[in-house]
């Protein structure tokens, strides 16, 4: 009766709204990649989601447009990057690798007048924790703006 209609009524109230504005909040709490045609760069909520490692092993998915950022189990390996600039508190951090950016640019078909950013996942494999970032749902950004258009 009387619930069963409430329900509808709700129901057809939140048909009319949409979500289409979340992009304009805030995202510095979440894990964030930036991918520059000279370098790639973390926010430090990419960090924190990690544990402040000191240094990660970057593992590329070109097929899927994916990047998994991992600890690196030992920080003096050949394949180990150093990420943590600091001691103490995480921070942004820029990392420059031209060689693997130009990679990347060329295998995704992205154009270096723009860098690419991608929110990440934590994802566990093994009992072990790393990032996802996922490129294929990536957003476009010349200098502080964003670029309006499918990328």
């Amino acid at each position: 009766g009387t619930y069963y209609a409430r329900i509808y009524e709700i129901t057809l109230f939140f048909k009319t709204y949409c979500l289409k504005y979340c992009k304009y909040f805030s995202r510095s709490s979440e894990p964030i990649m930036t991918l520059f045609s000279s370098a790639v760069s973390f926010n430090a909520a990419s960090k924190e989601a990690l544990n402040c490692c000191e240094s990660v092993e970057i593992l590329i998915n070109e097929k899927s447009k994916s990047i998994i950022v991992r600890p690196a189990v030992n920080s003096k390996h050949s394949e180990a990057i150093k990420w943590k600039k600091t001691s103490g508190k995480a921070q942004y951090s820029r990392i420059e690798c031209s060689m693997f950016s130009r990679k990347i640019y060329s295998a995704w078909g992205l154009d270096k007048q723009y860098s690419y950013k991608t929110m990440g996942k934590l994802v566990q494999c093994d009992k072990k924790v790393m990032l996802l970032f996922d490129f294929s749902n990536k957003e476009a950004w010349q200098g502080s703006k964003m670029i309006r258009e499918n990328c």
